[in-house]
């Protein structure tokens, strides 16, 4: 599975379709009980303030250390928020003698999300490269997963998940601003009533070589460095929209990449708007639906 190749500045493009059905679902999942559906729904839109943006930033975050980089949450693995000096943000994956991968989470509480579904969601982040040499490049994959809102060592592998975006950190790189669009993330949450969105990072899995590291400045102490929600007014309804822009173009194609299952797998958050059979897979027939829905 892949996902669309990120650099600095970048606007990420990932799901952000919500069809009329799901709106009224993100209405349903805000209403009051028994006979005042429709009047408490009314009530609420007249009575909370909509804003044309929103700032939001996370509830949770934390770093997950996994000794062995085996991938199984264990009893040799340790979760920890700037408690360990050395650990925190570093992005790591290290195999061989002394194996172990560091993964960082951060997890946002959307219930005091005003504004009407779809919304635009952007995700901006700071990632700086290691001070060693020589290392290889990192690269960086950012996924979307349930979120728990409990920082603990099952977000480590939780599941399923969707990859919103890979960024590429060379050793030394200076301070380097990312933004990812995470759009289907979000509307996702909002139109099921979670209220919540979860970001791992973490090195891909993929790479070949043995030691990878890079690096996110941020720290309790200062909210302002960590990665930021920001979210604006979109007004797109297309099937297969994901950044709700309007139109289904190549950008939304890699996130389709990116969500894609095969049959009878399961996909992971901010992925809804591709599964046109609502089988809750991405296949070859959703694929088949995104090429009558493509655009340009």
């Amino acid at each position: 599975m892949e996902c669309e190749v990120l650099r600095s500045d970048d606007m990420k493009h990932a799901p952000g379709d919500i069809v009329s059905g799901r709106l009224c679902a993100w209405f349903r999942a805000r209403r009051s009980v028994g006979g005042w559906t429709v009047l408490a729904a009314g009530v609420l839109l007249a009575v909370m303030p909509v804003h044309a943006q929103q700032v939001i930033r996370p509830v949770k975050d934390g770093t997950i250390l996994d000794t062995g980089a085996d991938g199984v949450p264990d009893t040799l693995d340790a979760t920890f928020n700037n408690s360990t000096p050395g650990f925190e943000g570093a992005i790591t994956l290290i195999r061989g003698v002394n194996a172990r991968e560091i993964r960082v989470f951060w997890e946002y509480n959307l219930a005091a999300v005003t504004m009407i579904v779809p919304v635009s969601a952007k995700l901006t982040l700071t990632l700086r490269g290691a001070p060693i040499f020589p290392l290889p490049p990192a690269t960086v994959r950012v996924a979307a997963y349930p979120s728990d809102l409990l920082e603990s060592l099952a977000d480590f592998g939780a599941v399923p998940e969707s990859c919103v975006g890979v960024a590429t950190v060379e050793p030394f790189q200076e301070p380097t601003d990312f933004t990812i669009d995470v759009s289907g993330v979000v509307n996702d949450a909002l139109a099921s009533g979670l209220d919540r969105a979860a970001f791992r990072f973490q090195i891909e899995s993929g790479a070949p070589g043995d030691v990878y590291q890079a690096f996110i400045d941020a720290v309790d102490s200062d909210p302002a460095t960590k990665p930021v929600l920001t979210l604006r007014a979109a007004t797109s309804l297309l099937r297969h929209d994901y950044d709700v822009d309007g139109d289904v173009d190549l950008g939304d194609f890699q996130h389709f990449d990116g969500c894609s299952t095969g049959v009878g797998g399961m996909f992971g958050p901010g992925c809804r708007t591709f599964d046109a059979d609502v089988d809750s897979d991405i296949d070859v027939l959703d694929f088949g639906d995104f090429q009558r829905h493509f655009t340009n």
